[in-house]
């Protein structure tokens, strides 16, 4: 393996981790701010901090290549 690839590697992976540490912790705030609301608010807390979450991480991915 050249070594011009283990950058490029080691970029990827942390692409990677940074998005699904973004959408899981925006699930877990989520849930725990719609818990407060009942079953059906952390059902919704969960689906909205998952999706913010996934916005967050594409935009520092953006962010940060564009």
């Amino acid at each position: 393996m050249p070594d011009t690839k283990i950058p490029q590697a080691f970029k990827a992976i942390s692409i990677g981790t940074e998005v699904a540490f973004s959408v899981l912790g925006g699930g877990f705030l989520g849930y725990l701010i719609g818990k407060k609301f009942g079953e059906t608010g952390a059902v919704i807390g969960l689906s909205v901090g998952i999706l913010l979450g996934f916005v967050g991480g594409m935009y520092n991915l953006i962010r940060k290549f564009w």
